[in-house]
């Protein structure tokens, strides 16, 4: 018989942890020769107990082994005997991996894996997600799932969506907001303007958390006049991981640049000396934002007169969120109208691919939309590259969507839907273009859109206006605006032939739960469902009239119903509605009774082995990356069970998968606890350090 002592070391020390886990990677030089045909290969702790082990891997001609074994307890040091010979008989009807775990999958795959759905999955108080992953190309702003069981159902129909007038939350007037953002627990929607000449500064936020048809989870608050400025007028929003940042628009006084800021550190959004502003110094409107995790770049719209809107300006100004908020040298601009004879201007939301930032252009002289690589000097101009959109007939865009492979562009007012593969590294090649038109979609009567999002297999286009029979809807041929305002929802299934009109569905949610529900600019998606910002429907339209039909009637879109629980994500689709952005990286949602609640990292993830570990136990959500917390918040509730397969490297039936190996996945139905989640990594990271041979 052979034995040699095995040193177990962490750094991680008074932890008490039990029924451990331990990946033991040696080489034993001995075990070439003591290991005869019968004999066997165990492991015993220092009274001579024997430890189940599972043998991953022997290799005879160099006695090197790797093998799972089972630490009854550990505190964060442990010796033990790898041992060769006749074994001491364990408990056979012990299960190897202790009774919390549900799923273990020990082998690396490069493709997705689907597993049945069997009861032991129907996990409803805590729960423990664990994926040791090599990735190879991640995309920031794709959506790749490492461990989910979440489902995207295929039925589309008016059951999907409910509606909520939040018109008068908190006796404000909380109508008319451009876009909104999602900051893992609150949808915070963007104020603009209350008719053509007046604008508000009443942000309003709905809590995720609760019933979405109860005012006590809405509020809002009137931050008009933060810091002595006018903070009025904005455009869209930002989270960028601590602040929500509202994108200056516009104002009584006149296009601004006034940054509204909200610390969603703080627990009172009430109160005052929880938000900020600070004037960046340029009379130009701002239409939404980008955000590539550190830094926002605002669309730039127009300059010079509000009322004939004829002056298109092409300033993009890029926001530092790693500087303080009112540091001057975190504002910088470049004027991206020089770039061309084109005069590229006037854009009106953008997104990150996880590489460059494209803008969606609003003029429909120019269709001159741009991109930017955000590994290059933003002051140069060999930085940045213009298409001249009218080669393709792009026309005028709200919003851009990014699917993991092609950015959408929300067709506005008209129904001519383009694309761009982002594969192709030639912006201006005419072959990476393809567009599609709308109206060739059954049952579709109108297309005109502002904004949009993607839920992992759908790509959604938010309604808002249709194109008119005279005219574009600058056009006041018509005095009769009202039918040209709709609510018919477009969505397409990226995982079928864009140009096939059988790949496209609408479905009208313009009278949801007896209210107006059309009428809508962008929103926020929380995972499960998209909120459409209210803007405005019926009569009468922006430009012109000296009235605007605003409405406060929150629309909502559940895109997964009962069929998702959880989904462990290496990235998310951080462009979060086509007018908004999340921030890139890591997330890890739960899909409770009651509504999703989730956690990002705030920050995308480099190349190579991670770590990566989503924990809920009833009372908080976290997750965990390369053995550190990368975010934790309050978040109650039970989880949602369902049916669907549980799909490792992907979202079942989705579009994108994983691209790299998952290595190592673990479910357990407890909250395993950050000592377990540190201990797991050092010996998932570094195996041969973390057990040693004592020589």
């Amino acid at each position: 018989m052979h034995k040699t002592a095995i040193e177990i070391s962490s750094k991680q020390q008074n932890v008490k942890l039990t029924d451990l886990p331990v990946l033991v990677c040696v080489t034993d030089e001995k075990l070439k020769d003591c290991c005869a045909a019968d004999s066997e290969i165990y492991f015993t702790d220092q009274a001579g107990n024997t430890l189940l082990c599972e043998i991953k891997d022997f290799q005879k001609q160099t006695g090197q082994l790797n093998a799972w074994v089972i630490l009854p307890e550990f505190t964060g040091s442990a010796t033990i005997q790898l041992c060769c010979g006749d074994s001491q008989k364990t408990d056979k009807d012990r299960h190897f991996w202790d009774e919390h775990f549900k799923t273990v999958i020990t082998e690396a795959t490069e493709k997705p894996i689907q597993l049945p759905h069997d009861t032991s999955m129907d996990i409803t108080e805590q729960i423990t997600v664990e994926a040791w992953v090599d990735a190879t190309n991640p995309r920031a702003e794709s959506l790749q799932a490492l461990v989910s069981k979440w489902q995207i159902p295929d039925s589309f129909t008016v059951e999907n969506f409910a509606a909520y007038d939040a018109g008068n939350t908190d006796g404000l007037k909380t109508m008319a907001y451009f876009g909104a953002v999602f900051d893992g627990r609150y949808i915070y929607f963007s104020p603009e303007q209350l008719t053509t000449e007046t604008y508000h500064g009443v942000v309003m936020r709905y809590d995720t958390h609760g019933d979405f048809k109860d005012s006590q989870n809405w509020q809002a608050y009137d931050v008009s006049n933060t810091d002595g400025l006018n903070t009025k007028g904005f455009y869209g929003a930002i989270f960028d991981g601590k602040y929500i940042v509202f994108i200056p628009r516009q104002n009584e006084e006149g296009y601004h640049s006034h940054f509204l800021r909200f610390d969603t550190t703080k627990k009172d959004f009430t109160e005052a000396k929880n938000w900020s502003a600070f004037d960046a110094g340029q009379a130009h409107s701002q239409q939404s934002a980008a955000f590539d995790g550190r830094y926002i770049y605002c669309c730039p719209g127009f300059s010079g007169s509000m009322e004939k809107e004829d002056s298109p300006n092409g300033e993009v100004i890029r926001v530092d969120t790693s500087m303080g908020p009112k540091d001057p040298a975190a504002y910088t601009s470049f004027d991206v109208s020089k770039l061309s004879p084109l005069k590229p201007a006037c854009y009106d939301g953008g997104n990150f691919d996880g590489r460059y930032i494209y803008f969606a252009p609003i003029d429909a002289t120019r269709q001159a939309t741009v991109r930017y690589d955000t590994t290059a000097d933003f002051h140069d101009e060999k930085s940045w590259e213009v298409f001249d959109g009218s080669k393709i007939n792009l026309g005028v865009n709200v919003g851009i969507i990014f699917d993991g492979r092609y950015n959408y562009y929300a067709a506005y007012a008209h129904g001519n839907i383009c694309r761009f593969d982002t594969t192709e590294k030639d912006f201006t090649n005419l072959n990476a273009w393809t567009c599609f038109d709308a109206h060739n979609v059954g049952g579709l009567k109108y297309a005109g859109y502002d904004g949009c999002f993607f839920d992992g297999k759908y790509i959604y286009f938010v309604p808002f206006v249709a194109q008119v029979a005279h005219g574009t809807p600058d056009s006041h041929e018509n005095k009769d605006r009202a039918s040209y305002f709709h609510g018919e929802f477009l969505r397409y299934d990226s995982t079928k032939p864009f140009d096939e009109p059988k790949s496209w569905q609408v479905c009208d949610s313009a009278n949801t739960d007896g209210l107006k529900s059309f009428g809508y600019n962008g929103g926020a998606f929380d995972g499960r469902f998209f909120y459409c910002a209210p803007w405005q429907q019926g009569k009468g339209y922006l430009v012109g009239p000296k009235h605007v039909n605003i409405h406060g009637n929150v629309l909502r879109l559940d895109t997964t119903g009962d069929k998702a629980s959880f989904s462990l994500r290496y990235c998310d689709c951080g462009t979060n509605g086509g007018l908004t952005a999340a921030v890139p990286g890591a997330n890890f949602i739960i899909n409770t009774e009651t509504g999703p609640v989730s956690i990002a990292a705030n920050k995308a993830l480099k190349p190579g082995k991670h770590h990566l570990v989503g924990t809920y136990n009833g009372k908080k959500i976290s997750l965990y990356i390369d053995g550190k917390l990368a975010g934790q918040r309050h978040a109650p509730g039970r989880i949602q069970k369902n049916d669907s397969p549980l799909v490792i490297g992907k979202i079942q039936a989705g579009k994108e998968n994983f691209t790299g190996s998952v290595l190592n996945v673990t479910i357990s139905d407890i909250d395993r606890g950050s000592d377990w989640v540190k201990v797991r990594y050092e010996n998932l990271s570094n195996p041969e350090q973390f057990t040693k041979l004592i020589d």
